[in-house]
């Protein structure tokens, strides 16, 4: 099996997750934690950086990772930006059912 390399597009998704999470907390007043949150924004991206080579499982930790954010009470980033790259990663490789699945319990 050939290594792994993300392509341009899977940088900008990540960088664009990371981005959104990032502001979404730091625009949060009063900053609540905010080195843990800002190392959830690196968590979320990195999982989207990889979702294309291994969506399933960047699918669920990205949902196991936002039940952990949100039940650590961090600053709210919403659903959207965490889970939109996996989401497209695993529909788009033919994994459907577990898409379908995690898009209907967030």
């Amino acid at each position: 099996m050939p290594p792994f390399r993300p392509t341009r597009t899977d940088a900008l998704l990540a960088a664009g997750t990371f981005g959104l999470i990032v502001a979404a907390v730091a625009t949060h007043d009063p900053p609540v934690r905010a080195t843990l949150a800002y190392s959830f924004a690196v968590g979320f991206g990195a999982l989207a950086l990889f979702s294309r080579e291994w969506p399933v499982p960047a699918l669920l930790a990205t949902a196991l990772g936002i039940v952990a954010y949100y039940g650590l009470d961090l600053p709210p980033i919403g659903l959207a930006a965490p889970v939109a790259a996996a989401l497209y990663a695993a529909a788009q490789r033919g994994r459907v059912a577990p898409a379908a699945a995690v898009g209907g319990a967030c």
